[in-house]
């Protein structure tokens, strides 16, 4: 099933990629040594036959958390401290782009546009094709991020 053209054809529901995991190596010798990385990266197929923009969730606790389009060098990032409980949700959507800080309990939204880097203020969109993604940030106590994403056709 498909949306009517707004200009696109669009799929009906949103597809969701969870970037989670500690990521990182371990070494098997006398005593425990793990070493655990910031970085997830999953590889999203774009299937449609344009770009679909994204709308992104950056959950605390974390401190400059970026979300990066390896594929395409295309990096979002959100600087300051996100804090457990909380998450800022970015919409890359023409005629939509936000970035609102959430707190989880009470489902309070505050605009926080300011937190994006204006060094690197990509709003970037899935390209057709494969795209490799990754989360990271400075610091990742225990954060995670979803991305949600539609996709696209010009015509059928």
């Amino acid at each position: 099933e498909w949306l009517a053209p707004e200009p696109y054809w669009r799929s009906v529901a949103d597809t969701q990629v969870l970037f989670t995991g500690a990521g990182g190596f371990g070494f098997a010798v006398e005593f425990p040594l793990e070493m655990t990385s910031n970085n997830v990266e999953v590889e999203i197929a774009n299937d449609g036959d344009v770009d679909a923009p994204i709308t992104t969730r950056l959950y605390g606790d974390v401190t400059t958390a970026r979300i990066r389009n390896l594929t395409t060098g295309e990096d979002l990032e959100i600087t300051g401290h996100i804090a457990a409980g909380e998450y800022v949700e970015v919409s890359t959507t023409f005629g939509d782009k936000r970035v609102e800080l959430v707190v989880i309990a009470t489902g309070a939204r505050t605009a926080v546009m300011d937190r994006i880097n204006l060094a690197k203020p990509d709003f970037w969109s899935l390209r057709p094709g494969l795209n490799l993604v990754t989360f990271e940030a400075d610091v990742n106590v225990s954060g995670r991020a979803e991305l949600y994403w539609r996709q696209r056709q010009s015509g059928f």
